[in-house]
């Protein structure tokens, strides 16, 4: 990997107690005839997805994961063939701030602990039928932009604007390079994936009015939203783990908001999935929903490692068995 590409000075570093903005990095690559094979390697300074072409790499997500990033930091081998096409190609990749610069800890937790900054590492992999191989690295041919993606906290949620896509019309600045460290390690573990989707089970009016989905049990993970309304329409969801009275529990996450925001683009049906963040949840409040809101429109997506399952578990007891389910 030739080095590392960060954006530009005033993106680069935030004050202390302010969130670093989610980035795009992009690139253009042409690739000829006879391409027989290409190979991505990637990681970052924080939490990316990666796409070419318009079309997802990878089906990991939150990589390259939480590590101590001054002594070893992951990075992903993949498969970009198929992606690629003879002529043009678009390599996007949308970094966000992660454990690498995010708020963590308690009592407020703290930010910027492994570092101020985020940053990108890659390099793309080309081999021809000829025995030609070509090599790109994250060099000053690399710009990036911000995105739909405004902001983005693992654990506090995070907001998405249909409203402010990408586009060829956008500024596209200048990159900051830097050589890479020699802590760069292949991974020894399985990656962050989705494991299981939970359709809402219904959909509750507390005793203030407020709207509440409830999709059937705890889990660690994030919504999936499909949803038509207004240009503009921002909705809220209050991600909490219980109920008090009939009403959502906004204190257990301590100073935690676990709170997400869709602006709707109004030009139809959307469907929006968080990238960067994810909650602890069962119930999820839903405030400024155009229209009714119907079973299926919100849905849970469970979010671990994703280990292969070796064997299973159950008994005569119909609650020890949900526990088990659980927790697996």
């Amino acid at each position: 990997m030739v080095g590392s590409v960060r954006s530009g000075p005033d993106a680069l570093c935030t004050a202390a107690g302010k969130p670093h903005r989610p980035l795009v990095f992009r690139r253009e690559v042409e690739v000829g005839r006879n391409m027989k094979e290409a190979r991505f390697y990637i990681t970052a300074r924080g939490v990316y997805e990666a796409a070419i072409n318009g079309r997802k790499v990878g089906d990991h997500i939150l990589a390259p994961g939480w590590t101590s990033y001054g002594d070893r930091l992951v990075y992903q081998t993949l498969d970009v063939s198929e992606h690629l096409v003879v002529g043009s190609n678009t390599i996007e990749v949308g970094v966000a701030e992660g454990w690498h610069c995010g708020k963590l800890g308690w009592h407020g937790g703290r930010r910027n602990i492994y570092g101020d900054s985020i940053g990108l590492i890659a390099m793309l992999a080309l081999r021809y039928g000829s025995g030609e191989e070509r090599i790109l690295g994250t060099d000053e041919s690399w710009k990036w932009a911000y995105g739909p993606v405004e902001s983005s906290e693992l654990y506090y949620g995070e907001m998405y604007d249909f409203n402010a896509q990408l586009s060829e019309k956008l500024t596209w600045n200048e990159v900051k390079c830097q050589r890479i460290t020699d802590n760069l390690v292949a991974p020894d573990g399985p990656p962050v994936g989705k494991t299981q989707d939970f359709v809402s089970r219904k959909i509750l009016r507390t005793p203030l009015g407020k709207m509440v989905v409830d999709l059937g049990q705890n889990m660690v993970g994030r919504i999936r939203v499909s949803v038509d309304g207004p240009r503009g329409t921002a909705i809220n969801f209050q991600f909490v783990e219980v109920l008090e009275d009939g009403e959502v529990v906004t204190r257990t996450p301590r100073d935690r908001k676990a709170k997400d925001t869709l602006v709707l683009p109004g030009d139809g049906r959307a469907e929006c999935e968080p990238r960067f963040a994810f909650h602890g949840f069962r119930y999820v409040e839903v405030e400024n929903w155009p229209g009714k809101l119907e079973n299926g429109d919100i849905k849970g997506t469970a979010v671990h490692t994703d280990i292969r399952e070796t064997g299973s578990f159950s008994c005569s007891s119909p609650l020890l068995n949900k526990l088990h389910e659980n927790v697996r």
